[in-house]
């Protein structure tokens, strides 16, 4: 006698549930962005100098027609990040200590580009960015 074993409604109801929850888990992952590093090969632009931006500041630039929000941490390490909230699009500009948007005043972190206050709650996204002599370039 040939017995079939068919799942209960609740079981595969109860396992879609369980696959669904660990998708968006890993898909959220840590809320930051990646820290992308400058290509081995490829042109980078210049968004600035290192006068312009010294150790310790942030400035906006503007590259091939759009924003970005850079910042630099440490005397070879430069950070470049968009300047479009996540929240609604507006323009991200240089708060005191952070990236503030003037639209509905979500901030971000300087040192990661996460969203340290909301409404946004997604990181900017980052690009790779490097200080090469005098220059910072950025790679788009």
């Amino acid at each position: 006698m040939n017995a079939s074993i068919v799942p209960s409604r609740r079981a595969v109801l109860g396992g879609g549930l369980l696959a669904g929850a660990a998708t968006a888990l890993v898909a959220c992952g840590s809320g930051t962005s990646a820290e992308p590093a400058a290509p081995a090969s490829g042109t980078g632009t210049v968004a600035t100098t290192t006068a312009h931006l010294p150790v310790g500041a942030a400035a906006q630039v503007k590259v091939s027609g759009k924003e970005y929000l850079l910042f630099r941490p440490a005397e070879d390490k430069v950070l470049a990040y968009t300047a479009v909230c996540t929240h609604k699009g507006c323009t991200v500009g240089i708060g005191t200590d952070d990236f503030a948007c003037p639209c509905h005043g979500s901030r971000f972190s300087r040192e990661d580009g996460s969203a340290t206050h909301g409404p946004a709650e997604k990181p900017l996204a980052r690009f790779p960015a490097k200080v090469d002599g005098n220059n910072i370039l950025i790679y788009l």
